[in-house]
């Protein structure tokens, strides 16, 4: 009778252990997955932004606000340099670009 029950509690025990080592895989699985969707969410974030700036570097005005769907773009002109913010979701996003002229030979 006395075997029969230190059985049946190891048995538990061992399923106990099996059971709470299943969860912290799990767990570590999980972390891991919503770490790696957010890196892509911010990732995508910010080439999104980095593509409006791209979008504005052609503009020829001296300074001036672009508005798209997703967000918001200001830019300016000062010393051979294209400043730009990009207002996208709740956060700024700031770019220089150095302005490059061509010389055309005749």
């Amino acid at each position: 009778m006395i075997l029969n029950i230190k059985v049946k509690a190891g048995i538990m025990l061992y399923a106990l252990l099996l059971s709470s080592l299943f969860l912290l895989l799990l767990q570590f699985y999980t972390n891991q997955v919503i770490s790696y969707q957010k890196q892509n969410q911010a990732l995508l974030t910010s080439s999104r932004a980095y593509l409006m700036a791209e979008y504005v570097r052609g503009k020829e005005e001296k300074q001036g606000e672009v508005n798209f769907t997703q967000g918001q773009v200001r830019y300016q002109r000062e010393n051979n340099q294209l400043i730009v913010t990009v207002l996208l979701d709740n956060r700024e996003y700031h770019y220089n670009f150095r302005e490059e002229f061509s010389s055309s030979m005749d």
